[in-house]
């Protein structure tokens, strides 16, 4: 598994450790971008995937908290870690307002990031379960546009990733949708 992860700090060393804290607690966690301020990671956002963004509140152009905020403008639905040096109630409040993953205290406490870390993972994992679920879901039915550049042992090796009460959860919905998975060698090589 990899999860991809932004870092937006303005202090190149406290970037540089968090940077490398990230890697050495959990090598699932790759990141892959890093910001001096809120404009920087706005760009980032454009222009490649992120699945995880830590944030500084102080940064010069854009603050993390107006960051926050644009992004949920934006309906990107990223978790987002507060990282910050104010251990300020109403910082807190704003972020918890701002629908915030965490709020983690500078300087960063190696086992409180272990844990935020492992929350991340679960919640990561759970969303591509979820998004494989349904996409599966659509094709089976036959409402996904991608089906038909899918090869079978594409299907098949993404099925794999779901185990095999969905492989029979898609052969139960192929058949209650009145497709012949009994006689049809593709639906068959599925089961």
């Amino acid at each position: 598994m990899m999860i991809n992860v932004l870092v937006a700090e303005d202090e190149p060393l406290i970037l540089n450790s968090i940077t490398k804290l990230i890697h050495s607690l959990d090598s699932d966690f790759i990141v892959c971008a890093r910001a001096k301020n809120g404009l920087e990671v706005l760009q980032c956002l454009n222009s490649q995937p992120i699945n995880i963004i830590f944030t500084d509140i102080k940064m010069p152009l854009l603050n993390g908290l107006d960051l926050i905020q644009e992004i949920r403008n934006r309906s990107l639905n990223v978790p987002i870690v507060i990282l910050s040096g104010y251990n300020d109630f109403s910082y807190a409040k704003k972020a918890l307002k701002l629908g915030v993953f965490d709020y983690l205290l500078k300087p960063i406490d190696p086992e409180e990031l272990s844990n935020t870390l492992g929350k991340l993972k679960q919640l990561y994992a759970n969303t591509v379960k979820e998004q494989q679920q349904h996409f599966f879901h659509q094709f089976a039915v036959g409402r996904t546009p991608s089906m038909p550049q899918m090869s079978l042992p594409q299907i098949k090796k993404s099925i794999e990733l779901l185990g095999f009460e969905k492989v029979y959860e898609i052969g139960r919905v192929f058949r209650n949708e009145g497709m012949d998975v009994n006689h049809n060698p593709e639906y068959t090589a599925i089961e």
